[in-house]
């Protein structure tokens, strides 16, 4: 034998897994003649598959469906106590139906920010800030909150909802005073 040959003999290159070489496969009981076999890929990984699907995102296109407003005691939606971040910027009292304004993050009531956008057609905090009311949606975080304050206030009580069904449309705006 040469030198590479005799080298070979000495120092075997043991079998690569998955790789079958001919040294490595001899006969057998199974294989008499010590072919060589195909080498089989290794199984594939299981596949899983998610327990639930996400939520597909809201789009602007689609209307809010609006929970029916909170009926709060006229006491509790006064109450100067109240947490800033229950009471709407606009008319200074309990949110019944907080409305999120998408495009800044802001909370107001549905009713006091869609009169405003009917008459202005901005942000009130920030003028400059085109709306309309295909920016609002129910900010249902916010009305949890309030749900807890007023239980807290009134007793444990809960809060009741207005008898009407919840629509997507906005409130319709107030009339305006007549003149004295």
């Amino acid at each position: 034998a040469t030198g590479a040959d005799a080298d070979a003999d000495a120092n075997p290159t043991p079998p690569v897994r998955g790789v079958l070489r001919a040294e490595a496969r001899g006969p057998s009981a199974s294989n008499p003649r010590g072919e060589l076999g195909r080498a089989r890929p290794p199984p594939a990984p299981p596949r899983t598959l998610p327990l639930s699907l996400p939520a597909p995102m809201p789009t602007h296109d689609a209307p809010a469906r609006w929970p029916a407003p909170l009926i709060i005691p006229p006491a509790i939606a006064a109450d100067a106590n109240a947490p800033d971040a229950l009471v709407c910027p606009i008319t200074q009292c309990l949110m019944t139906e907080p409305a999120l304004v998408t495009s800044s993050g802001r909370t107001y009531d549905r009713g006091a920010i869609s009169r405003w956008i009917a008459e202005h057609g901005t942000d009130p905090l920030d003028r400059a800030h085109r709306l309309t009311l295909a920016q609002l949606a129910p900010n249902l975080a916010v009305r949890a909150f309030v749900e807890d304050f007023v239980r807290s206030k009134n007793g444990g009580v809960p809060v009741e909802t207005a008898p009407v069904e919840a629509s997507p449309q906005a409130p319709a705006p107030a009339p305006a005073p007549a003149p004295a």
